[in-house]
C-alpha cells in the first residue's frame, strides 16, 4: 500500500532533522492507519449478488478516452487510470471478469443506455441523469473551475461568463449548472476536456469550464501550463462515482461493497496518492512547527486507541453472542416458515423483486427458489397476471394496510391454474418506510371445486323441496275436492259443518306449501302474502256474501320458519273462523285486526281481534272443550310451545306469544 508519494519539483531543500522529523510523523501515521485498518469488517455478497456474478459472463466498464488521471487510453493503447485500478480492484476482490471499453463521454452514456456496457467508471451524479441511471457512493471529490488564456484580465468569475464562447465536453453537467445559475453564453462542444482545453489555447473560445485535475493534467503533460490560467473559486465539486443503467440494483450493490471495501482497507488513499501525489511537509509548515504537539496527540490517540481496542474485544464477544442468538432465532423463524403450508413470500419494496420463498411455494409455482430469486412477477407470469400482482403490491406498500384478496388466478409450471386467497402486508423499517412485502397465499382451487359442487347439489335440492311442496298442495287440494264431494251426499247439516270445518283446515295447511313452493327460501315463508290468501279464502267460503269484512293487517319485519308455519296456520284459521261465523250477527260489515311484531325479548306475538259481539259471559276459552278451541290450545302449548290469551268484553282478542324455532 503506497501511503505517501514525494513530490518532485518543491523548490526548498529540506534539512535532515526535518526529513527524520517527517519520518518520524508518517511512521506514527502508518502505525495509526494500520491499527485502524485492523478493526474493519470485510463485506461479503450476498446469494442474490454472488448468483448475479456467476450468471453474467463478464462485467462490462466503459470508461472515457481522454480523462486522465481517472481514466484514459496511454500511449501503448492501455487503458489506465485512478477509476480503471479500482474497478480491477474490485473484479480481483470479488471474483469476476471484468471487460474494459472506451469511447467518448456522450458514447459512453449511451452504450449504457442500450445495453452495450454496464458500469460507467466515471459519472457525476444530478438529478437529471439520475432519472436513467443509478449512481454509486462518491469515490472522488473533482472541483470544476473556470480556465482562461493566461494573459486574459476580464474574467475572473461566473458572472463574467455572459455573452462568451464558452469550450465545454459534450454532455458534462457544466452546461447545465451554467444554465441554471442563468448565464447566457454560447457552448463550444468538444469530445474532451483535452479538445476543449485546446480550444481556449487556439483562441477558438474565451473559456473552458472543467475538472481541475483533468485540465491540468492535459496541460502539465502538453507543456501547456503557461498557456492557461484557473480564475475564481471552484464552481462546484462534482462527486464523482460508477453509474449502471436505473434499475440494476443488485449491481449497484456490489460495487457499493467494493468501493467501501477499498475505501476501509486504505485503496482509495493509495490510489489517489499515487496519481494526484501527496506534498512534502516543509520545514517552515505549520506540520514541522508543532511537530512535537502532533507527535504527542498522536501518541495520546494511540493510546485511546488502544483502550478502544481492548474495550472492542469486549464489545465484539457480546456481539459474538447475540450473533449467536439472532442466528439461532432466525433458524427458528426460517424453520417454522418452511414448514407453513401455504405458500410464504417476500419482496423487496423497492423493485418487488423476490428475495425468500418458503417450500410450499417452490412446489405451488414449480420452480426452486434459486430460480425465483431477484425476478418479479413479470418475469414468471403473464402480463395480465403481473400486473394485477404489482398494482395489489403498490396498494398494500402505499397504504401500509392489511391487503386481504379472496381470489386470484396464476399459472404455475406444473399444476396449470390455480386459484389462491392471498394476503400482504408491508414490512416497514424503523423510520416508517416499507422494505419489503410480506405475503401469504393459501391454494384454494380443490376448495372452491368442492363448493362449487355442493352448490349444484344445494340447487337439486331446492328443485326437489319446491316439487315436494307442489305436490303436497295438491295432495291437500285433492282431499278438499273430495271433501265437497262427500258433502254433496249429506243431508245432515252439523256433519256438513264438520266436513267445512275440515276443509278450512286443510285449505289453510295447502295455503302454507304454497308459498313455501313460490317462496325464495325454503327457510320461512311471507307471512303478508299468506295472511291476504287466507283471509280471502276463508271470506268466500264461510262470509258467503252476508257480512262485509275489511282486513287490517299489519306485519313486522317477522319470518315464519317452516317448521312453525303449519301451526301458525291453524291457529291463525280456527281464531278468523270464529270471528267471520260469530262475531257479526246481524250486521252487515265489521272490522278484524290482525298483528304480528317481533317484541324486544326476542318472542313473537300475534294479535287477533275484531270490532264484533264478543265472547258469550257463560264461555270460558280455558275449559271449553270444543275441538276447535282444543285445536288452538294444543297447537299453540304443544307445537309451538308458547302463551295464549283472550279478551272478549269489547269484541274478540287473542294474543299469541311464543319465541319460534331459528329460520
Amino acid at each position: 500500500m503506497t501511503l505517501l508519494t514525494l513530490t518532485t519539483g518543491s523548490k526548498k531543500n529540506i534539512g535532515k532533522n526535518g526529513l527524520t522529523g517527517s519520518l518520524h510523523f508518517n511512521l506514527l501515521l502508518l502505525i495509526f492507519l494500520i491499527f485502524c485498518s485492523s478493526s474493519y469488517a470485510e463485506e461479503s455478497l450476498t446469494p442474490i449478488e454472488r448468483a448475479y456474478l456467476q450468471n453474467k459472463d463478464s462485467i462490462v466498464f466503459v470508461s472515457q478516452s481522454h480523462y486522465a488521471p481517472f481514466e484514459f487510453v496511454g500511449e501503448a493503447g492501455n487503458r489506465d487510470g485512478m477509476c480503471i485500478e479500482l474497478a480491477r480492484w474490485i473484479a480481483t476482490e470479488f471474483g469476476f471478469k471484468a471487460l474494459f471499453v472506451d469511447t467518448s463521454f456522450a458514447k459512453a452514456q449511451q452504450m449504457i443506455l442500450n445495453g452495450q456496457a454496464d458500469v460507467l467508471t466515471s459519472f457525476f451524479y444530478s438529478e437529471k441523469r439520475d432519472l436513467s441511471f443509478d449512481f454509486t457512493q462518491t469515490m472522488f471529490n473533482i472541483p470544476a473551475s473556470i480556465f482562461v488564456a493566461a494573459d486574459r484580465p476580464d474574467i475572473k468569475g461566473i458572472e463574467d461568463l455572459n455573452g462568451k464562447v464558452i469550450a465545454i465536453q459534450k454532455g458534462d453537467y457544466a452546461e447545465d449548472f451554467l444554465k441554471e445559475k442563468q448565464i447566457n453564453f454560447k457552448v463550444l462542444h468538444a469530445a474532451n476536456f483535452s479538445e476543449a482545453s485546446d480550444l481556449v489555447v487556439e483562441g477558438k473560445a474565451d473559456a473552458i469550464i472543467g475538472d481541475e485535475q483533468i485540465v491540468l493534467y492535459h496541460l502539465y503533460s502538453n507543456n501547456l501550463e503557461k498557456t492557461l490560467k484557473r480564475v475564481g473559486q471552484p464552481l462546484y465539486s462534482g462527486e464523482n462515482a460508477m453509474g449502471v443503467v436505473d434499475g440494476n440494483r443488485v449491481l449497484i450493490n456490489i460495487l457499493n461493497k467494493g468501493i467501501s471495501l477499498a475505501r476501509d482497507r486504505g485503496v482509495l488513499k493509495s490510489i489517489s496518492d499515487k496519481w494526484l501525489g501527496t506534498q512534502l511537509v516543509r520545514s517552515d509548515s505549520l506540520a514541522y512547527k508543532y511537530r512535537w504537539f502532533l507527535l504527542f496527540a498522536v501518541m495520546s490517540i494511540l493510546g485511546l486507541l488502544i483502550f478502544v481496542w481492548l474495550w472492542n474485544i469486549s464489545l465484539r464477544r457480546e456481539v459474538r453472542r447475540r450473533t449467536r442468538i439472532l442466528r439461532e432465532s432466525e433458524f427458528f423463524l426460517d424453520t417454522v416458515i418452511e414448514h407453513i403450508p401455504n405458500m410464504v413470500f417476500v419482496k423487496n419494496a423497492e423493485d418487488l423483486t423476490f428475495v425468500k420463498f418458503n417450500r410450499a411455494g417452490e412446489q405451488l409455482i414449480g420452480l426452486r427458489r434459486e430460480e425465483l430469486y431477484g425476478k418479479n412477477d413479470f418475469d414468471l407470469f403473464p402480463e395480465e397476471q403481473a400486473k394485477a400482482f404489482t398494482r395489489y403490491d403498490r396498494t398494500v406498500l402505499e397504504k401500509g394496510q392489511l391487503v386481504d384478496i379472496q381470489k386470484e388466478i396464476i399459472q404455475t409450471r406444473h399444476k396449470g391454474e390455480r386459484k389462491l386467497h392471498t394476503q400482504k402486508i408491508a414490512i416497514l423499517d424503523d423510520s416508517g418506510h416499507a422494505r419489503y412485502l410480506l405475503g401469504i397465499s393459501e391454494d384454494i382451487t380443490d376448495r372452491l371445486a368442492v363448493e362449487q359442487n355442493l352448490v349444484n347439489a344445494l340447487k337439486e335440492k331446492e328443485t326437489l323441496l319446491k316439487e315436494v311442496h307442489h305436490r303436497v298442495k295438491n295432495n291437500m287440494q285433492v282431499i278438499s275436492s273430495l271433501l265437497d264431494l262427500q258433502m254433496q251426499t249429506i243431508d245432515d247439516d252439523n256433519v256438513i259443518e264438520i266436513f267445512n270445518e275440515a276443509r278450512n283446515r286443510i285449505h289453510a295447511m295447502a295455503l302454507v306449501h304454497e308459498n313455501l313452493y313460490k317462496s325464495e327460501s325454503f327457510a320461512d315463508i311471507s307471512v303478508q302474502d299468506y295472511f291476504n290468501n287466507l283471509t280471502a279464502q276463508l271470506s268466500q267460503l264461510l262470509g258467503g256474501g252476508r257480512v262485509l269484512i275489511r282486513y287490517d293487517i299489519q306485519v313486522d319485519d317477522v319470518t315464519i320458519s317452516a317448521d312453525e308455519a303449519v301451526p301458525f296456520g291453524l291457529v291463525v284459521t280456527e281464531i278468523l273462523t270464529n270471528a267471520i261465523k260469530y262475531a257479526f250477527p246481524q250486521r252487515y260489515n265489521g272490522t278484524v285486526t290482525i298483528t304480528l311484531v317481533s317484541r324486544e325479548d326476542g318472542r313473537k306475538q300475534l294479535c287477533i281481534s275484531d270490532d264484533g259481539v264478543g265472547l258469550p259471559a257463560e264461555m270460558n276459552p280455558q275449559t271449553t272443550n270444543t275441538l276447535g278451541m282444543r285445536l288452538i290450545r294444543d297447537l299453540i302449548e304443544g307445537q309451538l310451545e308458547g302463551s295464549w290469551s283472550v279478551d272478549g268484553r269489547h269484541g274478540v282478542t287473542w294474543t299469541v306469544c311464543w319465541r319460534g324455532s331459528e329460520s
